[in-house]
């Protein structure tokens, strides 16, 4: 049985198809994003994150969140540990844009950056 997408308990009672689970949890937080913020409802949200930035707030990331500020209102921080223990601190923003090709020409004002598109469908892009 593939198991790789898929999760399971130890008891196998469980079998719940995790691309299921991850388009559910993303309808509700785009819902919560949209009606929190006064967003359209019938536009994609476009989370631009700019990685790696080793924890801490040292100069480089406070370079980064001074710029987010001017382009959104909306400034997040992401923390994550990599698999090898490496600790990083992290500056995303949420934007709604017209097209893919904007949201791209927006985050090339950054060195480097990971662009997720959620749709209220719940649906999952990394453009």
């Amino acid at each position: 049985m593939d198991k790789s997408n898929k999760l399971y308990n130890t008891t196998n009672t469980v079998d719940v198809n995790m691309s299921e689970v991850i388009r559910a949890g993303a309808k509700k937080v785009y819902k919560e994003i949209v009606e929190g913020n006064d967003l359209d409802g019938t536009k994609p949200i476009y989370i631009v994150g700019i990685p790696n930035h080793e924890a801490g707030f040292g100069k480089r990331l406070h370079a980064t969140y001074d710029k987010v500020i001017t382009v959104s209102d909306t400034p997040l921080f992401g923390h994550w540990k990599s698999h090898a223990g490496i600790r990083y601190l992290d500056v995303s923003y949420l934007e709604q844009y017209e097209s893919d090709e904007e949201a791209r020409d927006e985050a090339n004002n950054f060195r480097r950056t990971v662009i997720m598109k959620i749709h209220s469908t719940g649906e999952i892009e990394f453009i």
